[in-house]
């Protein structure tokens, strides 16, 4: 009996629940997130790729442009250092720090905003024997999202996101996945 009243009164309930329109996503936001990082260094003889712990924030706004929507947010990742076999070499411990700068188009449904990220970033990276410190040039950062909205204030965000930067002969790629909580300034 139970169950059978459980089954029925959810769909009513989320029927029940307003929708959401790109407008409510618009405006001042800041996230917070926490991951994971996928990282890779070649040039130095072939390092494997690792996971290490990756956090960050971004803050942007986002305009509501005839149902879609458009923003652009700035970014910081800070990946954390692990150790890297080499081949032929002793180990490297490294991580690395991505800032940039996304333009976004997002499409509301409902509670949902699937999104596309596209912009610059610049990595700059910290390590252990034999490299201590390293700079990469600015080069395209990519993202895909999912945003879902808790209340008029507050949503829960999950992110697939690529970086890919060289320096020289070396080249540093990032993969980051991460879950996050959005706040929008604001918001009634």
């Amino acid at each position: 009996m139970r169950r059978s009243v459980i089954a029925i009164a959810l769909p009513i309930a989320l029927l029940a629940m307003p929708t959401v329109q790109a407008s409510d996503f618009s405006g001042i936001y800041i996230t917070g997130k926490l991951g994971i990082n996928n990282s890779q260094m070649s040039g130095i003889n072939n390092t494997n790729s690792k996971n290490s712990p990756t956090y960050g924030f971004e803050e942007g706004y986002n305009w509501d442009k005839s149902g879609f929507l458009v923003g652009v947010d700035f970014f910081l990742d800070m990946n954390q250092k692990t150790t890297h076999t080499l081949v032929g070499s002793p180990d490297l411990n490294y991580g690395s720090n991505a800032m940039g700068l996304d333009a976004k188009l997002g499409l509301p449904i409902t509670n949902l905003m699937p999104y596309v990220k596209l912009g610059l970033t610049r990595i700059t990276g910290m390590g252990v024997y034999p490299v201590t410190k390293f700079k990469y040039g600015v080069d395209l950062h990519l993202g895909l999202g999912l945003e879902y909205k808790l209340s008029p204030t507050w949503s829960a965000v999950g992110e697939l996101t690529k970086a890919t930067n060289k320096a020289d002969s070396d080249k540093l790629s990032n993969e980051n996945f991460t879950l996050g909580i959005t706040y929008y300034l604001g918001a009634p």
